[in-house]
């Protein structure tokens, strides 16, 4: 009799093990969709523009450091000094390089901020269409135009030399060298 009612008393804790697992797999399945408050945080294009924001308020820094240094070195050569066109014109390229630093820090705020209201837009519309967001296949455009922007533009780097001097024979050249060399006859290069 005791053995009967632990088996039943048993089968009762696992069958309320059971259903209390359902209800908690229907109710987050059948849970209420939330907004998100700041749909940008979950937007990978906003976040790789707000790094892009941050390298170039690093580079800004690094550059006002440099353009400090070289005026403090140029206070404090003698007048005539030969080492003095050297030092100004590397201050001229310092300062150039300081533009475009803020130019580039201007840019990716400008852009980031665009991004954020375009965001909240893209966002609302894709929640009430219940469509996935971010836009997988934007991420990816925006991911592969980000590596061509940033690809070599030189010739002698993407594409590869084949004269004969440096060429890779194939399979097919070199089992046909040797067949001429077989028949006594040069290969043609």
């Amino acid at each position: 009799m005791e053995h009967r009612r632990l088996v039943k008393t048993s089968i009762l804790d696992t069958q309320k093990r059971i259903l209390i697992i359902q209800i908690f797999i229907l109710l987050t399945l059948v849970a209420c969709k939330q907004r998100i408050e700041s749909p940008e945080l979950a937007d990978p294009i906003y976040q790789d523009l707000l790094a892009e924001v941050r390298a170039a308020q690093a580079a800004v820094a690094s550059e006002t450091k440099s353009i400090q240094d070289a005026k403090a070195e140029i206070a404090s050569l003698p007048p005539r000094d030969p080492t003095r066109g050297s030092l100004l014109r590397a201050l001229s390229m310092h300062e150039r390089k300081l533009m475009i630093a803020k130019q580039n820090r201007t840019y990716f705020e400008v852009r980031s901020s665009q991004r954020r209201l375009f965001d909240a837009e893209a966002y609302e519309k894709a929640f009430l269409a219940d469509k996935p967001w971010p836009n997988p296949q934007e991420v990816a455009e925006y991911k592969k135009l980000k590596q061509l922007q940033s690809a070599s533009r030189s010739w002698d780097e993407r594409v590869p030399k084949t004269t004969r001097y440096n060429k890779v024979a194939t399979e097919n050249e070199k089992v046909g060298a040797e067949k001429a060399e077989a028949a006594g006859s040069s290969p043609k290069h």
